[in-house]
């Protein structure tokens, strides 16, 4: 069952174009050309599911303080439920300039773009990380320090990051994410 959804949920993540919303945001047009090729859908891909398990951790390592570090069973699950839910409310593309990044964010102080197949790469980055075999990676990852969880979730089980390395660099991240930043800047 888990399967037949997660293939639903990618063929249902081709990016397509939108029509300016209410409040005279174009969202084609921002998007540009984010999304249109291979190589922008895997950063896609890559950065979801490291904004997903960031917001695992995040949310479980602020759980598990209020629990003073005691988790159940039903507990990793509830938690990584919230987290994901929290996720696809959120989490949407960066935008600079009006137009569409590939990096996502949660920020509530970044302008982001959500909704259609970006609300989709989210959910589907989520629907990857709550899989029963990935519970063990978050309660390593919520007693832990650094980046060891994104890695293990998005390279080693779920491949949608290609390399370890760009697991580590999602989202600007690490050192070749802020070299690109500054460019970009």
């Amino acid at each position: 069952m888990f399967a037949f959804a997660l293939a639903s949920l990618t063929l249902a993540t081709t990016p397509t174009r939108a029509n300016a919303n209410a409040n005279g945001f174009d969202l084609a047009r921002a998007l540009g050309d984010v999304g249109e090729s291979a190589a922008s859908r895997a950063r896609l891909r890559c950065n979801a599911c490291a904004a997903a398990a960031d917001a695992v951790v995040e949310f479980g390592r602020a759980f598990r303080a209020r629990r003073d570090g005691r988790l159940k069973k039903t507990d990793v699950e509830d938690v990584i439920a919230r987290a994901c839910a929290r996720v696809e409310r959120e989490l949407g593309l960066a935008l600079e300039a009006n137009a569409c990044t590939e990096r996502f964010s949660e920020d509530g102080s970044v302008a982001r773009a959500r909704g259609g197949w970006i609300t989709a790469y989210a959910s589907e980055a989520c629907a990857l990380a709550m899989d029963d075999e990935n519970e063990d990676v978050f309660v390593r990852a919520w007693s832990e320090s650094g980046e060891e969880g994104r890695v293990e979730i998005c390279f080693e089980r779920s491949r949608a990051c290609a390399s370890a390395e760009d697991a580590r660099d999602a989202n600007g991240r690490g050192a070749r994410g802020e070299r690109a930043n500054e460019r970009e800047l």
